[in-house]
């Protein structure tokens, strides 16, 4: 922006290019507003060419000033909508899966899961009375929480921090399947541990939910020409799962 204050600096046209000092500027400006469109016909010959230039600089010095004006007067973001307007979902990317290791309240985080599912069947069955298509009501139930849990092969397996200390003997032959104590194990023979799942997105909003007393039942591995990457994939029973819940 030219120094206003200068008489001697010079302004130009983005259009014509025609350069007019600060003190000419000025000039026409104060005849300009005394005297509005009015004045073109009261100019000279020899004035008439600089005012037509000093029309364009003085035009688009205003709206450069307008949209200035304009900028300074849109509202923030926070203005339009306040975050407590926002209603986002959650992706895999946003969850954050903990196992607790019960032996020792212990929490590791485990980084390598992609893939969490789990699901409450619930075994109910209708109760039928003589004379009735429909069913009157259905009997009381028993309860099984299920699921599975995917995890990307790197480094190491995928719950080796969790087999450090966290073996569960149950047979005679549990040492030689856990290698005379010594390196990693099936993941069956864990103690049941707990799931932790935490959720937290770009807007701040935060789930989560716990699954209690994981039993790992099967364990599988699958690597093939056709997959960039390879997964181990663990299926789990539990005893109980948290409903999801807000968390601070």
């Amino acid at each position: 922006m030219t120094d206003p204050s200068n008489p001697y600096k010079v302004r130009s046209s983005s259009d014509s290019g025609y350069r007019i000092t600060n003190a000419v500027y000025e000039h026409y400006k104060k005849l300009h507003e005394e005297h509005g469109e009015s004045l073109e016909t009261k100019l000279g010959p020899y004035d008439k060419k600089p005012y037509q230039e000093f029309l364009k600089i003085y035009n688009e010095e205003k709206k450069k000033e307008e949209k200035e004006k304009s900028k300074k007067k849109q509202p923030s973001p926070k203005a339009i909508a306040p975050k407590a307007n926002y209603r986002y979902s959650f992706s895999g990317s946003d969850c954050n899966v903990f196992a607790r290791v019960r032996s020792t309240s212990t929490m590791i985080h485990l980084d390598s899961v992609s893939t969490v599912s789990v699901s409450i069947y619930e075994a109910k069955a209708p109760v039928r009375r003589l004379g009735y298509a429909s069913p009157v009501g259905f009997t009381g139930n028993i309860r099984t929480v299920a699921g599975s849990i995917i995890c990307v092969l790197r480094d190491n397996h995928p719950l080796s921090e969790m087999m450090q200390g966290n073996f569960h003997k149950k047979h005679l032959d549990d040492n030689q399947i856990r290698d005379n104590g010594k390196g990693n194990f099936n993941s069956g023979a864990l103690y049941p541990f707990d799931l932790m799942l935490m959720y937290k997105n770009e807007v701040g909003d935060a789930l989560g939910f716990s699954i209690y007393n994981v039993e790992i039942i099967s364990e599988g591995i699958v690597t093939s020409t056709n997959d960039m990457i390879t997964e181990v994939v663990l299926q789990f029973q539990a005893t109980h799962i948290d409903q999801i819940e807000k968390k601070s």
